[in-house]
C-alpha cells in the first residue's frame, strides 16, 4: 500500500454528469501496513465520498506484526468507517481476499 491513489474516471457519456454506479465492497488485505493503513483508508473514502459512491471498505488484516492490528483496531473504535477482520496469524493474500468476499454485502 503505497503511492497516491487517483479516481478513476467515474463519467458517463456526458462528462458533467456522473455515472451510475453501483454499491460495491472493496476488500483490502493489509499485512505489515502501519506506515501508510490509515492514509490509504483516507484517500479511498475522500474518493469514493466525492464520486457519491455507495460502498464499504473491508479490511482483512492477515496476521500483522507490526501495529497494524492496533491501528486497524483504534479506527474501527473511534470512526467505524470500515469493517474489520483479522488472521491470528498471516494465512496469505488470498486467503484474505476471499476472508473478505465472503464478508461483503455488495458485489
Amino acid at each position: 500500500m503505497s503511492g497516491v491513489i487517483e479516481p478513476a474516471n467515474l463519467t458517463a457519456t456526458d462528462p458533467t454528469q456522473p455515472a451510475a454506479i453501483a454499491p460495491f465492497s472493496l476488500v483490502i488485505p493489509v499485512f505489515n501496513e502501519e506506515n501508510i493503513v490509515n492514509e490509504t483508508l483516507d484517500q479511498l473514502h475522500q474518493i469514493f465520498q466525492g464520486a457519491g459512491c455507495q460502498y464499504e471498505l473491508i479490511v482483512v488484516n492477515d496476521g500483522s506484526t507490526d501495529r497494524t492490528a492496533t491501528i486497524l483496531q483504534t479506527r474501527w473504535e473511534t470512526h467505524r468507517d470500515i469493517r474489520l477482520f483479522e488472521h491470528a496469524r498471516n494465512r496469505g493474500y488470498g486467503a484474505a481476499l476471499k476472508t473478505g468476499i465472503r464478508q461483503a454485502k455488495y458485489d
